[in-house]
């Protein structure tokens, strides 16, 4: 209608009576006072109320360009009637709507967190275990991203919307985390496999995501988006903790733990019967994993079985009382190049190698004749496993005796220097 009443009129009056630009300016004024007076009630408002009047302003500002009003005169100027200290009213109504948003967007995702819980996963369409959750997420955020689409903002609004994105993602990578994180839930294997790919999925989608807001957004807002990058590596964070703890749940596993305290000191493990039991075990878990989870994450599982297999180790080879014999030495050793043997099919050389030092360092303790080399692994011992103490090594020096050609002074030599 303004354009039509300016074709109308202007004919009607001289040019140098400037009689556009006389009723712009009055015209302005009173638009921007009756924003600001809405804007101060914005919290009254629905949120279909408040897109509608912000659909409202954008139409009127692209109708002033289509004017040829210049570009500093198209934003609303402040309200005579406005306190100089109170917002302007557009931005108090994207700030009610876009908090509004946000409360119902993240109530959303803590109800789907819920409901995933609840149900078993599912093998996806790749035959990777998977829960609902995902989908509805990505759904609702692309939804609300459709809804500025729908009245033809890619400037303040879609860019306030775009950040309360990024926001939701944080908040929803934050509660993942701590619910995945709760050891009193009682989730099973499958469902922290499920819950590791929900998170690769959700790190390929939010970069699908945030590529599409992009392109919403006018040029001058595209950069303006802070750690957009971070925010989506974040769901890989989460996908690390996902995984983390279902290699707790499958060493937890009593067919697992029920050879694990034999290391060491049974004489099922000296015959090395305990160790092949273990592989086994660690073999049909591993089978699981490649058929439940991601390709991309398979390998990482691998690497945290083995980081953690060496850490209750530790647990075994510093808990009971170790009698040092050729037939301990032996066993630890072949339980290195056993282990190395299965584990070279999905753990590189170096990170294998750097995983099994747990293990020789500790053989090294019970074994190796040089003060220098027992000195070293006790130190790595310790900067890697905060239980590993002095007393620890006390009573494992000692229990060694002169074993390996170590005498009394060597040990002497090796407490004084690990004391320091």
């Amino acid at each position: 209608r303004l354009a039509a009443a300016y074709d109308f009129v202007l004919p009607c009056f001289p040019p140098r009576h400037n009689i556009f630009d006389t009723i712009f300016q009055l015209h302005h004024v009173q638009v921007a006072t009756v924003i600001d007076t809405i804007g101060q009630r914005a919290n009254s408002l629905s949120t279909q109320g408040a897109l509608r009047i912000m659909e409202f302003v954008r139409k009127y500002m692209t109708t002033l360009r289509g004017l040829g009003v210049e570009e500093q005169l198209v934003r609303l100027p402040v309200s005579p009637t406005t306190d100089p200290d109170t917002p302007p009213g557009l931005t108090l109504l994207m700030s009610s709507y876009i908090s509004k948003m946000e409360r119902t967007v993240t109530s959303w995702y803590n109800n789907i967190m819920v409901v995933d819980l609840e149900y078993e996963p599912k093998p996806g369409p790749s035959g990777k275990l998977r829960t609902a959750g995902v989908t509805d997420f990505f759904r609702i955020m692309n939804e609300e991203i459709e809804v500025i689409r729908s009245i033809d903002d890619h400037g303040d609004v879609m860019f306030q919307t775009a950040q309360m994105a990024l926001r939701i993602m944080r908040g929803f990578q934050a509660e993942q985390t701590k619910v995945i994180s709760d050891t009193e839930l009682q989730l099973s294997f499958e469902m922290f496999c499920a819950l590791l790919n929900n998170n690769v999925e959700c790190h390929d989608q939010s970069l699908e995501f945030v590529e599409e807001v992009q392109e919403q957004l006018d040029e001058e807002y595209r950069d303006k988006l802070d750690q957009v990058d971070e925010v989506c590596r974040g769901f890989l964070d989460v996908a690390k903790v996902a995984m983390a703890r279902a290699v707790v749940v499958m060493f937890n596993d009593p067919g697992m733990s029920g050879q694990l305290i034999a290391l060491y000191s049974r004489p099922e493990w000296l015959s090395g019967k305990t160790t092949t039991t273990l592989i086994a075990t660690i073999k049909d878990y591993m089978a699981d994993v490649q058929r439940f989870v991601e390709p991309s994450f398979v390998k990482r599982v691998a690497e945290a079985a083995l980081e953690e297999l060496g850490r209750r180790a530790v647990n075994m080879f510093t808990a009971g009382v170790l009698q040092v014999t050729a037939g301990l030495v032996s066993r630890m050793e072949a339980d290195e190049v056993e282990l190395d043997s299965y584990f070279k099919d999905f753990v590189k050389p170096d990170r294998r190698h750097k995983l099994m030092q747990t293990l020789t360092h500790m053989r090294t303790l019970v074994s190796c004749p040089t003060v220098p080399d027992v000195v070293s692994a006790y130190r790595e011992l310790v900067a890697t496993h905060v239980t590993f103490s002095f007393d620890l090594l006390q009573k494992i020096v000692e229990a060694r005796g002169t074993f390996g050609g170590f005498e009394k002074k060597h040990t002497r030599d090796v407490l004084a220097q690990c004391k320091e």
